[in-house]
């Protein structure tokens, strides 16, 4: 998972492999991307769009963590 942000717009949470394109509709374990977590925390709402995650979050650096993408 990485997130993007271009300026102080919203910020973008993808799944899957950075340095690689990524398909039309995004990662094929997209689906499990389901509760990812900010930290700093954040009770803002995720829209999910085609690929990725998008959230309004504050400026300044940001961090997520999600336990549920992948079983073990």
């Amino acid at each position: 998972m990485w997130i993007e942000r271009d300026g102080t717009g919203p910020a973008c949470i993808y799944l899957g492999e950075p340095g690689e394109v990524l398909p039309v509709g995004g990662d094929r374990e997209f689906d499990h991307l389901k509760t990812p977590k900010l930290l700093p925390d954040s009770k803002a709402t995720m829209a999910r769009k085609a690929g990725y995650l998008e959230v309004t979050v504050p400026a300044g650096d940001g961090r997520l963590h999600d336990d549920t993408v992948f079983a073990p």
